[in-house]
């Protein structure tokens, strides 16, 4: 029974078995099914996949096991290039990626998974952006088995990345051009100077370049410089500073260190065009604050000139009402600034005679938008009408629009009254002209006759001005003056005058005149020459009485020389009569008075002499008179002129009746000093001079400096007849005065008063 059931139980575990591995068959039947259907789908999946799937070994060259097929549609490889070739994978990266992705690998180990990014040749030569992530795969003991990768084509990413950064980059660059510029323009809003402004611009630009640590900046503006203190000369970037069409400076960014090239050296394309605006905008800010300046500098001169202006200047509104008005008007008005300011310009500085005109006038510069020259009449506060001449012109903004006039006034007061004046004047002389009793005719610088009056038709007598208007001055001189006419023509205009003239005129019809002309130069305001104008007076009856008195002086003049002569030999033979009674005479002292009265007849005598010989019979020629009347007293006194010199010093020119009694007393003190003055041998001078010490006061000094007189001496009462005759001519005859001064010898002065003359 038992081993019955052994087999029994055999028989039963075969079958188990039987049925078991039939089961495990169609398990497998189920899982190798449902594992080709995976794997059909898996490949679906890996060929539709954006991704592509691989492996590696986990080692040495990490040569490709497995590369789904899909790598065909995104680098054109097939997946047997990559299984088949160790260093298909590694000769396809991007040589600058492929030492990053190599030390990458390393990690991987350590790490077990990782993520990168790098380029991969196409198979079309180009370069394609690839994400990789890749993980470990290990076995139950942690041994690496395989690496899986999972590979993923970025480039469109990566063009998307690189044009977000530009478009990022140039957002950034302009952010800071950006900053840049708003900076210069906060730095304009200060109101600085043109200097101020680079001084502080100079100092912001530097930030908005790339490599702001190492970057100076230095910009000229004509011929001042603003810098950094780190401005070097060596990698630089330049812009020049235009303005007008002119460059006026540039601005220079620098590099103080090396770095590697870019767009423009070591510059970016963005930062040329940063300083390009830089300089441009220094080129308007300066431009800008030149014209500002330059308006500032306008307006302060049209202040200056507005206010100092000797014109009246007004600023008025296109209503009419006063905005401004300059010192000058105000002065002459007599009002204060405030009390006009906003006041009607028609009613407050126009007279009222004026002030319909004036109402036109501004109508007209409404319409026409100036004036000029329009003569009106305006009144001060106190009432006093002045006239003025009144221009006006309109300052008007960007659109046409009239803001103020401009309106100046010149004052004619002055010039009117003597407008009027010269009118007046014109009128005398016009009148003056006609009624003078002389001709009067004017010419130009040529001598043609422009004007004629009335009386210089009579005397020509010709009826009508127009025979001889234009017509040479000359016609009207008889021909032999015609040379004397022109050489006084060139006189008076070298000399501006000459007067009387004497020239033979003619008149119509042949008859000739004696006429005496007295021409004048007439000039300009400015002195230039313009014209002639003469004066003719008939003097032909005045010179026939001038010859007939004349021929009636001449035989005056013989008939007192005649007289003079006959006096002359009378005192002559008085004087040979005495002479002779001396002869008869041994009485020294009485010969002594014939000599002396004999002297003072010789020097009577002389005084005749001179008139007779001289042309000149109302004066005596003094100097020679002395002369001669002191040779008669050196002979009459047996005086030497080696021991007793005598000199003169006179020019006076004297008439008779004052010649003869200065003659008696120069003899009587000359005879008194020569007897008297120098005893024995004694040597010495006498001295004469006479002289007109004032107005028509003479002065008569006689003077030695021989032994003097006694001090007790009184020569108005002595016995003597000389110095007692002296006294009386002095100061009965000549009705003058005498003096003796003994200080240095002895000097008589005699005074008198008496009409005289220069000699020549």
């Amino acid at each position: 029974m038992k081993n019955e059931s052994n087999p029994e139980k055999q028989r039963t575990s075969e079958s188990f078995t039987q049925m078991k591995e039939e089961a495990l068959d169609a398990e497998r039947t189920r899982v190798r099914n449902k594992l080709t259907t995976t794997q059909v789908r898996l490949q679906h999946l890996l060929t539709f996949s954006p991704a592509v799937i691989y492996t590696r070994e986990p080692h040495s060259d990490y040569r490709t096991t497995f590369v789904s097929k899909n790598i065909k549609d995104q680098m054109g490889y097939e997946p047997d290039e990559f299984v088949d070739d160790p260093q298909f994978w590694v000769n396809h990266v991007h040589p600058e990626d492929a030492q990053r992705i190599f030390d990458d690998l390393g990690h991987l180990i350590e790490k077990g998974h990782y993520t990168t990014e790098y380029r991969f040749q196409h198979k079309d030569g180009t370069y394609r952006w690839v994400r990789d992530k890749l993980r470990m795969v290990r076995d139950s003991e942690g041994n690496p088995l395989e690496i899986v990768g999972c590979w993923i084509d970025i480039t469109e990413r990566k063009k998307m990345e690189e044009e977000k950064d530009e478009i990022l980059h140039d957002l950034q660059e302009r952010v800071k051009e950006l900053s840049c510029l708003y900076g210069i323009d906060e730095i304009v809003r200060k109101n600085l100077t043109v200097e101020e402004i680079l001084e502080e611009i100079v100092h912001i630009i530097p930030p908005s370049w790339q490599y702001p640590d190492i970057t100076g900046c230095y910009i000229t503006f004509e011929d001042k410089e603003y810098k950094t203190e780190n401005f070097e000369k060596k990698w630089i970037q330049k812009a020049d500073i235009v303005t007008q069409g002119k460059k006026v400076g540039a601005v220079h960014v620098c590099y103080t260190e090396e770095k590697p090239p870019e767009d423009e050296g070591p510059f970016l394309k963005e930062e040329r065009n940063l300083i390009e605006s830089i300089a441009k905008r220094l080129g308007e800010i300066i431009e800008r604050k030149t014209a500002e300046e330059a308006l500032k500098d306008s307006e302060k001169r049209f202040r200056l000139f507005f206010e100092n202006e000797p014109e009246y200047c007004y600023m008025v509104s296109p209503e009419g009402e006063i905005q401004d008005i300059n010192k000058s008007a105000l002065k002459t008005l007599g009002y204060e600034k405030e009390e006009i300011i906003g006041k009607p310009l028609l009613t407050t500085i126009y007279a009222p005679s004026s002030r319909k005109t004036a109402q036109q006038l501004f109508a007209k510069w409404k319409k026409t938008g100036s004036l000029k020259n329009e003569e009106l009449t305006i009144i001060t506060e106190e009432g006093k009408e002045r006239t003025v001449l009144l221009s006006v012109d309109s300052v008007k903004d960007s659109s046409g629009k009239v803001l103020y006039s401009i309106s100046v006034q010149r004052d004619i007061t002055k010039r009117k009254r003597a407008e009027e004046q010269l009118k007046e004047s014109e009128e005398m002389y016009r009148k003056l002209v006609e009624t003078s009793p002389d001709a009067v005719t004017v010419t130009d610088l040529k001598g043609r006759i422009t004007h004629v009056s009335q009386k210089t038709l009579e005397l020509h007598r010709v009826e009508c001005a127009d025979e001889l208007l234009g017509k040479s001055a000359l016609t009207l001189i008889a021909p032999e003056d015609h040379e004397k006419a022109l050489a006084n023509l060139q006189r008076t205009l070298n000399e501006g005058a000459v007067q009387n003239v004497e020239y033979t005129l003619v008149r119509k019809g042949g008859s000739f005149f004696i006429g005496e002309l007295n021409a004048t130069l007439i000039k300009d305001s400015r002195g230039n020459p313009r014209a002639f104008i003469a004066t003719v007076r008939d003097i032909t009856e005045r010179k026939r009485a001038e010859l007939q008195i004349k021929a009636s002086l001449r035989e005056k003049e013989v008939l007192l020389k005649e007289i003079h002569h006959r006096v002359r030999n009378n005192m002559q033979i008085m004087s040979s009569l005495l002479n002779l009674q001396s002869e008869q005479v041994k009485d020294k002292e009485i010969l002594n008075i014939l000599k002396e009265s004999q002297n003072r007849i010789k020097s009577m005598a002389l005084v005749h002499e001179n008139l007779y010989q001289s042309e000149d019979f109302a004066n005596i020629d003094f100097t020679h008179y002395i002369g001669a009347l002191v040779y008669n007293l050196y002979w009459s006194y047996e005086a030497s002129p080696e021991k007793i010199a005598v000199i003169t010093d006179m020019d006076i020119l004297l008439g008779i009746d004052v010649a003869i009694p200065c003659g008696l007393i120069i003899n009587e003190l000359v005879s008194n000093s020569l007897k008297h003055a120098f005893p024995g041998d004694r040597k010495g001078e006498i001295r004469i001079a006479l002289h007109e010490i004032g107005e028509n006061e003479i002065a008569l000094v006689i003077s030695d400096n021989g032994v003097g007189m006694p001090e007790d001496f009184d020569f108005r009462n002595t016995e003597s007849l000389g110095l007692h005759l002296v006294t009386i001519l002095a100061e009965d005859q000549l009705q003058g005065s005498i003096s003796l001064d003994r200080s240095r010898g002895t000097e008589f002065q005699v005074r008198f008063k008496i009409p005289a003359k220069k000699k020549v």
